[in-house]
């Protein structure tokens, strides 16, 4: 993997430092922090959820963020 993408730079905070992550939702919320333009915007219903403290699954995020 290229180690300078930021995407896999935010998987490896996540997994570096698991206990600043203790909900999926907070994973989340750290992934939308860096995104930008179309990403930024497909990103704003999950971003919702988390500020609704609606429970957010990591992996389901993404699985949609990649396709």
């Amino acid at each position: 993997p290229e180690f300078n993408n930021p995407k896999i730079q935010q998987l490896l905070h996540t997994l570096t430092y698991p206990e600043q992550f203790l909900t999926d939702s907070s994973k989340v919320a750290f992934a939308i922090f860096f995104m930008k333009d179309y990403a930024e915007t497909w990103s704003q219903p999950y971003l919702m959820k988390v500020f609704n403290a609606e429970e957010v699954a990591f992996n389901e995020f993404l699985d949609n963020f990649k396709s």
